[in-house]
C-alpha cells in the first residue's frame, strides 16, 4: 500500500512539472507572438505615418505653387480639424497631418555674403488676403561703408540708396511718368509704402563687397513681411507614431529677376 501511495504522489508531481513546463513554453510562444504582432503593427503605423507626411509635404508644395512663395499657412495635429483629418474615414485608425509654412515675420536678421543679395516681399498672404507692410526699418550690425545697397521695387516705381535705411528720411525716388519718361525725385520709405500699399513691394538688398559680409536686421514694428528664407515643417501622426519633414527654401532663388532692379549710383 505504501509503494502504491508513493507512486501516486510521484505521478502527480511529474504531471505538475510537465504541465508547468508546457505552460511556460506556451506563455513564451504567446508572448513572442504578441511582441511580433506589436512590432508588425508598429512598423505598419510607422510606414503609414511616413507615407502620410510625404502626402502632406506634397500638399504644402502644391499650395505654395498655387499661392506663391509669400503664402503663410499653419495648422496643427488635431483629430477634430477637418483639414488635419483630411486622410481619415475614422481618425483612430488613420493618420492626421499638419504643416507650418513659416513665411511671415516682423523681425528678421541675416548675414549677406559678398556679392550676394536678398529679395524680401514687403507683404505676406494667407487664405483671406494680402497684407502689406507700411513701416519697416533696417539696422546694420557690420558692413563696409558704401557696400550696402537697397532698392524697393513696385511696378514702375523704385526707391533706392546706398548706406543708410530708415522709413522717415528722404531717399532717391525713380519712376516712369504717364509719358514713360524716367523721373528722379525724393521720397521717404513711409510715403513710398503708403502710396503703393495696394501693390506688391519688394525690398532688394545687395552687398557689393567682394570680401566682407554684411549682417543686417529688418524690423516692421509688429506688422508682417515675408521672410526671404522660409522654413516648412510637415508632420503626420497615427497613434503614438509620428513622422516629421523639415526643409528650408530661399525665396530669393525664385524672385531672382528683381536683382536687376534699378539701384542708386
Amino acid at each position: 500500500m505504501l509503494i502504491y501511495n508513493n507512486k501516486f504522489w510521484y505521478s502527480i508531481i511529474i504531471a505538475i512539472i510537465v504541465m508547468g513546463f508546457l505552460f511556460a513554453i506556451t506563455w513564451a510562444v504567446f508572448k513572442i507572438v504578441l511582441v511580433e504582432l506589436n512590432d508588425n503593427r508598429g512598423m505598419y503605423n510607422y510606414l503609414k505615418a511616413y507615407y502620410a507626411v510625404e502626402w502632406a509635404w506634397e500638399l504644402a508644395m502644391l499650395e505654395l505653387k498655387e499661392k506663391w512663395y509669400w503664402y503663410y499657412r499653419r495648422f496643427d495635429l488635431n483629430k477634430n480639424d477637418s483639414f488635419s483629418n483630411i486622410l481619415n474615414s475614422t481618425w483612430t485608425f488613420n493618420p492626421i497631418i499638419s504643416y507650418d509654412i513659416w513665411t511671415k515675420t516682423s523681425f528678421y536678421t541675416w548675414e549677406l555674403a559678398p556679392l550676394s543679395y536678398d529679395v524680401i516681399p514687403l507683404f505676406y498672404k494667407d487664405d483671406a488676403s494680402n497684407y502689406p507692410v507700411l513701416e519697416i526699418t533696417s539696422s546694420l550690425i557690420s558692413w563696409d561703408v558704401g557696400n550696402f545697397t537697397w532698392n524697393i521695387v513696385s511696378d514702375n516705381w523704385w526707391l533706392s540708396s546706398v548706406w543708410g535705411f530708415n522709413w522717415s528720411s528722404l531717399w532717391t525716388y525713380k519712376y516712369l511718368d504717364s509719358s514713360n519718361n524716367f523721373v528722379v525725385d525724393m521720397k521717404s520709405v513711409k510715403m513710398f509704402l503708403t502710396d503703393n500699399s495696394s501693390k506688391f513691394n519688394y525690398l532688394v538688398l545687395f552687398n557689393s563687397s567682394t570680401i566682407t559680409s554684411i549682417k543686417y536686421n529688418l524690423d516692421s514694428n509688429g506688422t508682417f513681411f515675408s521672410r526671404p528664407r522660409t522654413d516648412i515643417t510637415v508632420s503626420a501622426k497615427i497613434w503614438n507614431y509620428k513622422q516629421n519633414i523639415s526643409i528650408k527654401y530661399d525665396n530669393t532663388d525664385y524672385l531672382w529677376i528683381y536683382k536687376y532692379a534699378i539701384y542708386d549710383d
